[in-house]
């Protein structure tokens, strides 16, 4: 019998899921870009290289969301 421990649980479930949702689609988009770092076997190259792509898709995504609020 397993007990619950409250610490374990994802508080905001959906949220938590539609931003995997969100971030796997934008993996999906830039997929080629690591595609030499995963065959090569770099970690640190990337994983530096994925953070780099998803902090500029975040900006971009950041920057439309705004451009969108206000026409």
């Amino acid at each position: 019998m397993r007990i619950k421990n409250e610490q374990t649980q994802i508080p905001n479930q959906k949220e938590f899921i539609q931003e995997l949702i969100r971030k796997s689609k934008m993996v999906k988009n830039f997929h080629k870009e690591l595609e030499e770092y995963r065959i090569k076997g770099d970690r640190e190259g990337y994983v530096r290289k994925f953070k780099e792509l998803m902090d500029k898709e975040e900006r971009n995504t950041k920057w439309k969301k705004e451009y969108q609020k206000n026409d």
